[in-house]
């Protein structure tokens, strides 16, 4: 912030603040950004979302969704009709291409 900050007020202009937060995106890696995002959806650390999980999540987030929504959602990454969505298939279908699937679980 000394950077921007060049009177000293302890204040940014919008200009300085939108250089810094794009800066700050950029830098940011997609891949371990969705994964977090999976994690925090994925509580029982089984590499999936149920439907349980979603239904947490949606509470949590007090987002007023149908068990039809939300059922849904499961049902657009459920490749093998387990009533659950992996990892896997949720990263490849927003086209992070050339990851092995491996590589996010370690």
């Amino acid at each position: 912030m000394n950077d921007f900050d060049k009177d000293d007020s302890g204040k940014i202009s919008l200009a300085d603040f939108t250089e810094i937060m794009t800066d700050w995106v950029l830098k940011r890696d997609p891949r371990e950004e969705i994964l977090k995002a999976f994690q925090l959806f994925d509580e029982d650390k089984t590499g999936r979302i149920s439907l349980r999980n979603l239904r947490r999540v949606a509470r949590e987030l007090e987002e007023n969704m149908s068990e039809e929504e939300l059922r849904a959602m499961i049902e657009e990454f459920d490749v093998d009709s387990d009533g659950e969505s992996e990892c896997s298939r949720g990263l490849s279908s927003i086209a992070i291409k050339g990851i092995p699937f491996p590589y996010f679980w370690g």
